[in-house]
């Protein structure tokens, strides 16, 4: 399964529960750490700032003039496109 089917599950998972994102269940933190943790399975192309390169989940300060890192080192995000020039 891609990670995208997987969250579509888990939330139809969390709408059976009747859990929200005001929930504090164990089962809705449980449930929406991992949808967090497939999110960023998922290629994300980097934000681009001058000549700099920005994770797009976090904002950290990937590269500058070009990208060397194919996920970003603080909080994992897969970054699409990034190839060492």
């Amino acid at each position: 399964m891609k990670p995208e089917e997987v969250i579509e599950v888990l939330n139809e998972i969390l709408d059976v529960l009747g859990c929200s994102h005001y929930s504090n269940s164990w089962e809705y933190i449980a449930v929406d750490t991992a949808i967090q943790a497939l999110e960023k399975q998922i290629p994300k192309k980097p934000k681009t700032d001058d000549n700099r390169i920005l994770c797009p989940t976090c904002n950290l300060l990937i590269a500058y003039n070009k990208s060397i890192e194919q996920h970003c080192w603080t909080c994992g995000q897969n970054l699409e496109g990034c190839v060492i020039e």
